[in-house]
């Protein structure tokens, strides 16, 4: 219970940040703006983004924490029932985590540079 209050407490908070620096931005907007964009465009923009946080976003975030938290008690329990497996676990998180890093790296870079 705990846990869906806080989570819904924070993403209503979300929704409010997102929404009040969205009006800040489009309020800061240059006229000429308002005078080539249609009402109807801003306002679907709006709404999309606020559905997007307000139901996407958190079934998101759910199934995310699910699964992580599935496979951490997978490993756990593999781990105590058979302890030379961490002898397999422990190199492989490296591995894995040097080559999501490097990725991570050459993604920024190609987003930065281009390709």
């Amino acid at each position: 219970m705990v846990y869906a209050l806080i989570f819904a407490l924070m993403s209503v908070h979300s929704s409010r940040i997102l929404h009040s620096r969205m009006l800040a931005n489009i309020l800061r907007a240059p006229m000429m703006f308002f005078d080539t964009t249609p009402i109807g465009r801003i306002l679907n923009r709006f709404s999309r983004d606020m559905e997007t946080v307000d139901g996407l976003l958190p079934f998101t975030i759910r199934s995310w924490l699910s699964t992580f938290f599935s496979v951490v008690a997978t490993v756990v329990i593999i781990t105590y029932s058979t302890t030379i497996f961490l002898s397999v676990v422990i190199p492989l998180l490296i591995i894995y985590y040097l080559i999501q890093v490097s990725l991570l790296y050459l993604a920024c870079h190609w987003v930065i540079l281009g390709p």
